[in-house]
C-alpha cells in the first residue's frame, strides 16, 4: 500500500517546488531605488514628436534633460526646480565632508508613472553617497496624476 501511495504521489509531481534563484548582483555602477519602472508600453500610432528639451535644474549648472511621454518639460522642471535644494544638499554633504571636492555631474534617471509617482530611479556618475541621497530625493518626488507615463534623464551638475 505504502509503495503504491509513494508511485502516485512521484506520478502526480509533488516533489518539493524549486528554490527560488537568488538575484544576480548589480555591478554596473548605477544605484537604484524605489518601486521598478513597469514595462513600456508599445508606441502610440502616429508617434508624436519630440519634445524640445528646456533648460533645467536650478543646480550650479544648467543641464537639458531628456523628456519623453505624456507629461510637459514645463511642468517635469518646475517640480524639478521646487526640489533643487534637497538634490544639492546631497551634493554640499559631500563637501562638506572633503572640501576640495570639485564639480560633479550626476546623471538621473526615472519614469513618472500613472499617479505621478516616481518609479524606475537610476543614478550614475557621482560617488555612492551622492548618487544614493539622488535617488532618495527623486523617489519622493510627486508630479500630480498624469493618465500615462513618463520618462525622464536629468544631468545635474553641482559644483561648490
Amino acid at each position: 500500500m505504502k509503495a503504491a501511495l509513494l508511485g502516485l504521489l512521484v506520478a502526480c509531481g509533488t516533489s518539493a517546488p524549486p528554490a527560488p534563484a537568488a538575484p544576480a548582483p548589480v555591478a554596473d555602477g548605477i544605484t537604484r531605488c524605489g518601486p521598478p519602472a513597469p514595462p513600456p508600453p508599445p508606441p502610440p500610432e502616429p508617434v508624436k514628436p519630440a519634445r524640445e528639451p528646456m533648460p533645467s535644474f536650478t543646480g550650479s549648472r544648467m543641464a537639458m534633460p531628456d523628456i519623453e511621454g505624456d507629461l510637459s518639460a514645463d511642468v517635469v522642471n518646475r517640480v524639478m526646480r521646487m526640489h533643487a535644494e534637497e538634490v544639492r544638499a546631497c551634493f554640499l554633504h559631500l563637501v562638506a565632508r572633503d572640501p576640495r571636492t570639485d564639480a560633479l555631474r550626476v546623471e538621473l534617471a526615472f519614469t513618472i508613472v500613472d499617479d505621478g509617482s516616481v518609479a524606475g530611479v537610476e543614478v550614475s556618475g557621482g560617488p555612492p553617497m551622492v548618487d544614493d541621497c539622488v535617488c532618495q530625493r527623486a523617489v519622493a518626488m510627486r508630479f500630480g496624476s498624469i493618465g500615462g507615463r513618463t520618462s525622464v534623464r536629468y544631468p545635474l551638475i553641482f559644483t561648490p
